[in-house]
């Protein structure tokens, strides 16, 4: 080639003109790729509803206390933890949304979005849910589609959550709970994975796979057909009130009819008050927005030596209570008693008149619509033996909630 310097010349020229073409290409295309898929970080709105929420911020700055009604911009790093007494918002910048029950604490591991308005980078939410309970809706993907991640790390268990939905996950020290209300998530872990669709629900234990989905209404009742010893999930107490009684009820498993059932009985109750008592803790907090609340229990009164419900409406033989706090702290209780006879005229409110001596299945309505006031957190459940003399059973007890 050095011997002839046309064909050098020739081979130069087309190299140059080859390159030159590669680059008239390249660059718009380069262009292109940039404006479609370059990204910017973006901050999280946090908001604090109850209480006081603590914010630490990956920047170096110490952790800040944000106290009610009082909002802060939280950037990708960074850690909410909301107390006990506590409760928050967090709006991301794609318009989706975490509700922060008390006892939770997530990290903002990452959130960004497209550049430009044009872009077709996926919109960008991945939080490490530490603990506690949260309730997340997902905004509906339009301009660009939605990545929205949920991880626990600690569990090593991924959720991937569909836009327009409404999940709530629970994450304890060894196991996280997903529900889906609406929409659809998968679930991760261990090299397994799930799809929930709405209305189920599934679990992931530490070091396990995800459990197949099942419905997600439940029962919350632990040993409600008292399969197990009676101190498995409940305890048992008599309350005698304030008109001097002295002679305890008992409540004690028993078999009736083929049933496995608690026993309430009271005799020579010389006309004073005896509450005798099984009681359950439950302390589980709502979804948001619950659809379903309901009792079921299998219940039969043998004797009542007080008629209807007592004086106040507030002895009957047999009597189911629920207690629950609102969204101000405030407890609040709903009440079904069971009667067979009211010959003196007695107030029933709250009672349900039953056949005397007979199993009665009771299936509540969804109480949803009808409480007073909306619960927020479900404390406990009480079966409970009323009044003067009694004899009475229960034979199963659920509370059901979706």
């Amino acid at each position: 080639m050095r011997n002839d310097p046309t064909r050098l010349a020739w081979t130069v020229l087309g190299v140059s003109f080859a390159l030159f073409v590669l680059l008239l290409g390249a660059v718009p295309f380069g262009v292109r790729h940039y404006l479609l898929n370059a990204t910017e970080d973006a901050d999280a709105e946090l908001k604090t509803l109850r209480g006081t929420t603590i914010v630490e911020d990956p920047r170096g700055g110490a952790a800040r206390a944000v106290r009610k009604d009082e909002s802060i911009l939280v950037p990708a790093g960074g850690t909410v933890t909301v107390d006990e007494t506590a409760r928050a918002t967090i709006q991301f910048f794609e318009d989706s949304f975490v509700v922060l029950y008390p006892g939770s604490r997530i990290s903002l591991d990452s959130m960004y979005g497209p550049r430009f308005s044009f872009g077709s980078s996926p919109r960008t939410v991945v939080l490490d849910h530490r603990g506690g309970g949260i309730r997340i809706n997902t905004a509906l993907a339009l301009d660009s589609p939605l990545h929205f991640e949920v991880r626990s790390a600690h569990l090593g268990a991924t959720v991937l959550l569909q836009d327009d939905g409404s999940y709530t996950i629970q994450v304890a020290n060894d196991r996280a709970e997903i529900i889906v209300h609406r929409g659809q998530a998968q679930v991760t872990a261990k090299g397994a994975t799930v799809v929930v669709a709405a209305r189920e629900r599934t679990s992931v234990a530490v070091g396990e796979k995800p459990a197949s989905p099942v419905p997600a209404a439940r029962d919350l009742v632990v040993n409600g057909d008292f399969r197990m010893p009676i101190d498995v999930g409940w305890r048992v107490y008599n309350n005698q009130g304030a008109d001097g009684g002295n002679v305890d009820g008992q409540a004690i498993l028993t078999q009736s009819e083929g049933r496995r059932a608690v026993h309430f009985t009271r005799t020579d109750g010389q006309f004073n008050h005896c509450e005798t008592v099984l009681e359950q803790e439950i302390g589980y907090q709502m979804p948001e927005p619950p659809t379903l609340l309901q009792v079921k229990a299998v219940v039969k009164v043998d004797s009542q030596s007080l008629s209807g419900g007592g004086y106040q409406s507030s002895e009957y033989p047999l009597m189911i209570r629920l207690t629950y706090q609102d969204d101000y702290g405030s407890q609040n209780d709903w009440v079904q008693g069971f009667y067979y006879q009211n010959v003196d005229g007695n107030p029933v409110m709250f009672g349900n008149e039953i056949p005397q001596g007979q199993w009665y299945l009771f299936e509540s309505e969804n109480l949803l619509p009808n409480l007073p006031i909306q619960p927020t957190r479900l404390l406990r459940l009480q079966v409970y033996a009323s009044g003067w003399n009694y004899d009475s059973m229960v034979s199963e007890v659920n509370v059901i909630i979706e």
